[in-house]
């Protein structure tokens, strides 16, 4: 013979009595509730958080696209200063050997010009210490160099120590080498066990003053004794 015992477990709230099961499926749905709640407010945040992410993206490429347009702008001017020095360049040459000639070419800021002339000097230097590498011919000194660049001309008068204003236009020049080093600086280059020095009589100097093109041109090698 089989006894069952009951135990009843009442819990009372309010003088109301609620069964012990009630009470833990009320406890449940209170802990699903919290949780859905905490999944909203992390739902929420991450949604924010995109929100943001969207936005900051939108800021970038914005601000990227100002960029673009500012250096196609920048680009544009520097064009259209270019092509004005050109043309005031070549007018200039037009009306070589009159006062309004001088006057256009001297209408350069002198310490701009000066500073452009120095930066120019430093380029043409490196340029053709780069362009001095080891050859046989290095031995007898008729290794040929050459450099091609633009330049205006009163930036090529401003380095040859010549005067800007009045200073007629001139295509070719052949220029002493110790003269054309007190105007580029000093000139050499390394090889093998060896230094490679300009060597010859001159230097030559081609210039296009309507293109405002620079060619110079001579021979290097090591020092006359060397070998």
């Amino acid at each position: 013979m089989k006894r069952e015992f009951t135990l009843p477990t009442k819990n009372v709230d309010d003088g109301n009595e609620v069964s012990g099961e009630e009470d833990c499926h009320d406890e449940k749905r209170t802990k699903r509730h919290d949780v859905d709640d905490n999944n909203d407010e992390e739902n929420d945040e991450a949604e924010e958080h995109q929100e943001e992410e969207k936005q900051g993206c939108g800021y970038c490429q914005y601000y990227r696209r100002k960029i673009d347009e500012l250096e196609k702008e920048v680009a544009k001017l520097k064009k259209e200063a270019a092509a004005s020095a050109r043309a005031m360049t070549k007018a200039a040459f037009a009306l070589s050997g009159t006062q309004a000639g001088s006057t256009m070419i001297n209408a350069v800021d002198p310490e701009m010009l000066q500073e452009k002339a120095n930066k120019k000097k430093q380029l043409i230097n490196k340029a053709i210490c780069k362009a001095m590498v080891w050859k046989d011919s290095c031995k007898s000194g008729t290794s040929k160099w050459s450099y091609e660049g633009t330049c205006t001309f009163p930036e090529l008068l401003t380095i040859l120590n010549l005067p800007v204003e009045g200073t007629k236009p001139f295509k070719a020049k052949k220029i002493p080498i110790e003269e054309f080093q007190e105007y580029f600086g000093s000139i050499g280059a390394s090889a093998r066990y060896s230094s490679m020095y300009l060597r010859g009589e001159h230097v030559n100097l081609h210039y296009n003053p309507l293109e405002n093109q620079l060619k110079l041109s001579g021979n290097y090698g090591v020092a006359a004794n060397r070998y």
